[in-house]
């Protein structure tokens, strides 16, 4: 069972340029701007949390629709989900 299922927790460090903090990721817009935010902070050596990686495993509609052909931490990503 995903633990992630009921409850994740935003990783608010990625959103430095937001004064208003998300708390809830509604929109697969909303989603693809957050896992473009922790590939970004990975290719930078930030690695995602555990509950993060959970949550990413349930989102490949949005690494299908959003692709980030640049990004070796989205590349994994996509790898080790198998999408």
């Amino acid at each position: 069972m995903n633990p992630l299922d009921s409850y994740f927790a935003i990783d608010h460090s990625v959103f430095p340029d937001v004064e208003v903090l998300p708390t809830q990721l509604a929109t697969v817009e909303d989603q693809a701007d957050y896992v473009s935010r922790i590939c970004g902070a990975w290719d930078f050596g930030v690695v995602p949390t555990e509950d993060t990686l959970w949550l990413f495993a349930g989102w490949r509609t949005v690494f299908g629709h959003f692709p980030m052909l640049r990004s070796p931490a989205y590349a994994a990503l996509r790898s080790w989900f198998g999408s």
